[in-house]
């Protein structure tokens, strides 16, 4: 069955304050690959990104995760970390539920964490019909022209997972939809290409495509 998988991208702007000048945490992923890529956001001609000098914080709601779905969510992060040299960090349960857009934010150095949560359509109606999951950011100036994502959300819809991770090969498929929809989270949009993972339906694509890995590169190597 193939699974159109939306993004529900929440894109704020505000004016936070302070400036950031660490150091990346992750070494910069070059682009080594060439195809179809679309950002969800661009300002000045750039793309808006997460800084590859903070952590990417998140916390998991498990209300409704099926058996599982940890494992396939931890290893989707790491394969984003590598295709992006953006830094993932777990910091806890939270007992937060989906919402239909991404936070509402108010300065960029005080942000909650991302939650990535389980939830069936009655709950998050935007999993309704042949959708496997949405996710979007929010992103903010810091007060010197220059924007970065700050915090999201991904929304995985619970009833296809339950039934993916139920046989034998629904681990890879179940994994393929969380890498679409953390593509979402730090910034791609979707594609026309079927060969790229960020096409808007699953065509059987288990990893990212060349377009997928050249668009994730570059967002993963915007400013501190």
């Amino acid at each position: 069955m193939a699974l159109a998988v939306a993004t529900v991208a929440g894109v704020l702007w505000g004016v936070g304050t302070g400036r950031l000048t660490q150091h990346r945490i992750l070494p910069e992923v070059p682009v080594t690959t060439r195809g179809a890529y679309k950002f969800i956001a661009v300002e000045g001609g750039a793309p808006v990104t997460y800084s590859p000098c903070r952590t990417i914080r998140y916390q998991l709601n498990l209300t409704q995760a099926p058996p599982g779905a940890e494992g396939v969510l931890g290893v989707a992060i790491q394969n984003v970390e590598r295709a992006t040299g953006l830094k993932f960090e777990y910091v806890g349960i939270s007992g937060r539920r989906p919402l239909g857009k991404a936070p509402r934010l108010h300065t960029l150095t005080r942000t909650p964490p991302i939650v990535i949560s389980w939830a069936t359509p009655a709950e998050a109606p935007a999993l309704a019909g042949n959708v496997a999951g949405y996710a979007g950011s929010s992103y903010m100036s810091d007060g010197y022209g220059k924007a970065h994502f700050a915090t999201g959300q991904v929304v995985l819809d619970s009833e296809v997972f339950t039934q993916l991770l139920q046989t034998s090969d629904g681990s890879a498929q179940a994994r393929a939809i969380v890498m679409h929809e953390l593509g979402h989270l730090v910034g791609l949009d979707h594609v026309k290409e079927t060969t790229e993972l960020m096409h808007s339906e699953n065509t059987g694509q288990l990893d990212f495509g060349p377009g997928d890995r050249a668009g994730l590169a570059r967002l993963g190597q915007g400013s501190c």
